[in-house]
């Protein structure tokens, strides 16, 4: 491994190993940050090389980029909805009898029948590239719907099980709004809720996540008789303003200067810091900022409830480095998964913290791809 590539390993060992960020806190003029703008200089730094830029406020929505200079390349990679889309690969129902136990931190939860079960799915990879699928992924069809429960790497023309949560109480058939799902997926470009996320990847609790999928669906004001997730997020009206919304992210992100260490972002809801997401390089994170920037709208929108946004309340970045010092004072726990990469989990009373860790093949170093943090 290269110079640049063992730094960025001993950063994020430094993050889940030792347990601790220090971050220096820089002055910041204006507490309120800036409307729509990532231009302005960076707020706090974090050991490492990660940055903390200055806040942006959209609203009742406050964003802050993640820079980091010191970047590794963990070789060509794409999203499981790119994957899909150019036919070069598949989520499918898995028979009990195919299903291969995982070696996860997750238990199976639901029914299992002699076929499909509800918490496993498999993802075949037909591609050249290896797909990077984010915990808390909807992938709709099947028997239910379902959110994955981790990050899984899925390497190039590699097939393997993985963990899921069912995000649909009500259906276990392969028909789907009168069409038959064939036992396969698609991938919706929008991670489940935070709350919904966090309930099937850190607590591993079905019951959670069905309860927080009920509470997204009644703050939009949307069922169906299935009780799906996909009731809000394919809704038309949700849709077009979950769209718009992450536009204006995205566009603000686009400002964020220096660019090329733009890594990822942080955001909060009405001055709480619900989600921090980096990954290992800038062309990694570039795969991902649609699909982040989707998932931070779709939790304002559910915040407000319908009602027009209120100002957020004044926020630094300061704010963000201690919910994460917070969570990174808890004890690492690993876990091997059944794909290419490992996992380190952390739980504190603010919230929880997992980094994802990838290996290649076996004549090759084990390179960190991303550090994620969501609110309790």
């Amino acid at each position: 491994m290269s110079a640049r590539g063992r730094s960025l390993v001993y950063a994020v060992a430094a993050v889940f190993c030792a347990g601790l960020i220090a971050f220096a806190a820089h002055a910041v003029k204006n507490r309120r940050g800036h409307s729509g703008d990532a231009s302005s200089p960076v707020a706090v730094a974090a050991d490492g090389g990660v940055r903390i830029g200055e806040p942006i406020v959209l609203e009742d929505l406050t964003l802050f980029p993640i820079f980091s200079a010191t970047q590794t390349d963990p070789g060509p990679m794409t999203t499981l909805a790119a994957a899909l889309g150019a036919g070069a690969a598949e989520v499918r129902e898995v028979g009990a009898e195919e299903a291969a136990p995982s070696s996860s931190r997750h238990t199976r939860h639901g029914r299992e029948r002699s076929g499909p079960v509800v918490n496993t799915l498999v993802i075949a990879n037909h591609g050249d590239k290896a797909i990077y699928v984010l915990a808390g992924t909807v992938v709709k069809g099947g028997n239910q719907d379902r959110q994955i429960a981790q990050d899984f790497v899925v390497a190039a023309r590699t097939t393997v099980p993985v963990d899921a949560f069912c995000v649909e109480q009500g259906r276990w058939t392969g028909e789907r709004e009168g069409v038959g799902t064939q036992g396969k997926f698609e991938a919706v470009e929008a991670l489940a809720n935070s709350k919904v996320r966090a309930a099937g990847q850190y607590e591993s609790s079905q019951g959670e996540v069905w309860a927080e999928v009920a509470k997204v669906n009644s703050a939009h004001g949307k069922q169906k008789a299935s009780g799906t997730l996909m009731a809000t997020l394919d809704d038309a009206e949700v849709k077009a303003a979950r769209e718009g919304l992450s536009k204006r992210i995205s566009q603000a992100l686009g400002k964020a200067r220096p660019s090329d260490e733009l890594v990822g972002m942080a955001y909060a809801v009405n001055g709480q810091v619900r989600g921090v997401r980096w990954f290992a390089s800038h062309e990694l994170f570039l795969l991902f900022q649609g699909t982040l920037a989707n998932t931070a709208a779709s939790d304002a929108l559910t915040a407000r409830g319908g009602a027009a946004p209120k100002p957020a309340p004044p926020m630094v970045a300061a704010d963000v480095g201690g919910f994460m010092r917070e969570i990174d004072r808890a004890k690492a726990e690993e876990k091997n998964t059944s794909a290419g990469n490992v996992n380190a989990y952390k739980k504190a009373k603010a919230g929880y913290g997992s980094s994802t860790t990838y290996k290649p093949s076996p004549a090759k170093a084990a390179v960190p791809l991303s550090s994620d943090y969501v609110a309790k």
